[in-house]
């Protein structure tokens, strides 16, 4: 799943998976400070500014991710096995006739 192209900057992007992985992380609490010690941020300022006032693209990050709730366990197996033997050569990407 790739949602980096909703953000224009790197930077944001970055922040972003901070903010994500902070709120997955086991924090007792989930605010600005503590998401951003478990980044390894001094200070809670990226995170609050990507929340406040940085742009960016929710509804089409919003889209993405109900895409991707749409899909199967099976098809997303079946894509990560394609892909793999893709990788290795085992699997053509124009099989001819």
């Amino acid at each position: 799943m790739a949602i980096g192209h909703r953000f224009r900057r790197v930077a944001l992007r970055r922040r972003m998976r901070d903010y994500v992985r902070g709120l997955l992380a086991p924090v007792a609490r989930k605010n600005s400070w503590q998401l951003a010690e478990q980044a390894g941020h001094s200070t809670p300022d990226g995170l609050q500014h990507l929340l406040a006032g940085a742009k960016w693209e929710p509804d089409g990050i919003r889209d993405d991710l109900q895409e991707y709730a749409m899909i199967s366990p099976l098809e997303l197996e079946w894509h990560a096995r394609e892909e793999t033997l893709r990788t290795l050569g085992m699997l053509r990407t124009n099989p001819s006739p």
